[in-house]
């Protein structure tokens, strides 16, 4: 009797069971991926809140101890290396306002939207700020103080906002806590 050289390929069934445990592997991957991926954007964001707090401090320090009052995103750039900073790594609608036209009468816009700021051209243009930085604050205020927080309470996938105070500690906190504007940015009731 003659024997059948044995088969050297894989069965259909076989092809499927590997195709199904990779599907598998690969969805596992791809959900707690996206989830590490947005805690890593959420702790960048936490180092961005830290860095302004101590560019606001050394502010401080160098004006008697008095954090910037006005414009205080313009105020600290000299004190900060990249502009970067200003923008929350967790912001999924990023708008590149470049090549914009830009009233420079705008420079008053609220303090935790952005600022005007002169480039290498030495032509305006509109920075977006995704933090707000509380005004008018003293290095004598409480060190527990919050100087400087996310400008919306729940943009990290935690339903969180970071924050750091003038002792430049930082921490994420739930969206519940979230301060709210600071009152140089709410607006005034309408009056009729």
């Amino acid at each position: 009797m003659m024997r059948r050289p044995p088969n050297k390929g894989f069965s259909a069934l076989e092809f499927a069971m590997v195709m199904l445990l990779f599907m598998v592997f690969t969805g596992m991957v791809m959900l707690y991926g996206r989830g590490a991926r947005g805690k890593a954007r959420e702790s960048n964001c936490l180092s961005n809140v830290k860095q302004i707090a101590i560019a606001s401090a050394t502010y401080a320090a160098d004006n008697d101890g008095f954090y910037p009052r006005a414009e205080p995103f313009l105020a600290i750039m000299p004190y900060m290396k990249n502009i970067q900073v200003l923008r929350c790594p967790a912001e999924s609608d990023r708008r590149k306002t470049d090549g914009d036209e830009i009233d420079v009468s705008d420079a008053d816009r609220a303090v935790g939207a952005g600022f005007i700021i002169l480039d290498k051209t030495m032509e305006p243009r509109w920075e977006q700020v995704h933090y707000f930085l509380v005004p008018g604050l003293s290095s004598d205020d409480r060190p527990d103080t919050i100087l400087v927080y996310d400008d919306v309470p729940d943009r990290h996938p935690s339903k969180s906002f970071n924050m750091a105070r003038i002792d430049g500690s930082g921490k994420n906190l739930p969206a519940a806590q979230w301060p709210g504007p600071p009152d140089e940015m709410k607006e005034a009731p309408d009056e009729k």
